[in-house]
């Protein structure tokens, strides 16, 4: 009841923020260039709210009793993105902001099971991020848009995929592994490793396991070229990023691995993960994910150790710590 009462309060001050901030957006875009600066901050200071809002609802997703209060905060958060993109302007960088809050307004309708809302949420991002991607002037915005487009093409592959229109899930991730070319950028190289990851995801579907286990290499030499040059700069979120993505890829490696026969490798691929996750959990023991990927790794672990007569108990206690 007191974490219910929390969860609210909290979601109250994050709505009263994105109010004030929406009202104030409105006040600056009439005053045209010398607002710029304060129209684009107000913007931001609205998604960074709702994107507060939807981490609250994020974690409430470990709360069965509190599934109503989640549901209303995503139903919330998803309101107030569709209000930003009412907001149109000519001006780039609004552009570039208005392409991000519909990225993020397909998240929350995935967290919806809204699919078909998410696609739509998606390609109004693609929509907008697509011409500044290919012809915005100033480097900065170039890259940004870019990562934009690479990411909703991503997306859309993924609501194809939850509705199972897998020949648009593969032409959507063909298109932004062609847009994610190899450039040297570690974002751009990251994003690449993800969407082979994903295409990987989607050959185990269709039973093409081989192909997938190709995938699933390329990946793991991007996530590590990029983990090794990130260590060394102060782009924390990507390395973050990077050793989660690492850590699923061995995870869905080892399910290849099995269905190959391979069932060492796939035992190795499993501890690997395990590692990898144990590591994360370390570093952030109050990440729920973090949690749920060790405890998946060490089920799968015990399925493969199961396949070859191992004793498959440890890591089946494991998993229910």
């Amino acid at each position: 009841m007191l974490f219910r009462s929390l969860a609210v309060g909290l979601a109250a001050a994050v709505v009263l923020v994105v109010s004030i901030s929406s009202a104030l957006i409105y006040r600056s875009w009439q005053q045209e260039a010398l607002a710029h600066a304060e129209a684009l901050q107000r913007f931001n200071e609205s998604q960074a709210a709702i994107k507060q809002l939807t981490g609250i609802s994020q974690d409430l997703e470990y709360f069965p009793r509190l599934q109503g209060v989640r549901q209303n905060l995503l139903e919330m958060a998803a309101k107030h993105y569709r209000e930003l993109h009412e907001h149109r302007s000519n001006d780039p960088d609004m552009q570039l902001a208005t392409a991000q809050a519909m990225l993020q307004l397909g998240d929350v309708r995935l967290l919806l099971a809204d699919h078909k809302q998410a696609q739509a949420a998606f390609e109004n991002a693609a929509e907008l991020a697509k011409p500044l991607a290919q012809t915005a002037r100033r480097k900065d915005l170039k890259h940004a848009a870019n990562l934009a487009l690479i990411a909703s093409r991503s997306k859309l592959a993924e609501c194809s995929i939850h509705q199972g229109e897998y020949t648009a899930a593969e032409a959507n991730i063909a298109a932004g592994l062609e847009q994610a070319e190899d450039s040297g950028d570690q974002s751009v190289l990251a994003t690449r490793g993800s969407l082979l990851l994903q295409r990987s995801h989607l050959q185990r579907l269709q039973g093409r396991w081989s192909a997938a286990a190709q995938d699933i290499s390329q990946a793991q030499e991007l996530f590590e070229r990029v983990t090794s040059s990130a260590r060394d700069s102060t782009n924390s979120e990507l390395l973050k990023d990077c050793r989660i993505n690492m850590a699923l890829s061995c995870d869905q490696l080892a399910l290849v691995e099995e269905q190959l026969g391979q069932l060492e490798r796939a035992e190795q691929a499993s501890q690997r993960a395990i590692a990898i996750w144990t590591d994360l959990n370390a570093d952030a023991p109050d990440v729920p994910t973090y949690l749920e990927g060790l405890a998946s790794s060490h089920v799968l672990l015990g399925n493969i150790q199961r396949g070859f007569g191992h004793d498959s108990l440890r890591s089946a206690q494991q998993a229910i710590k």
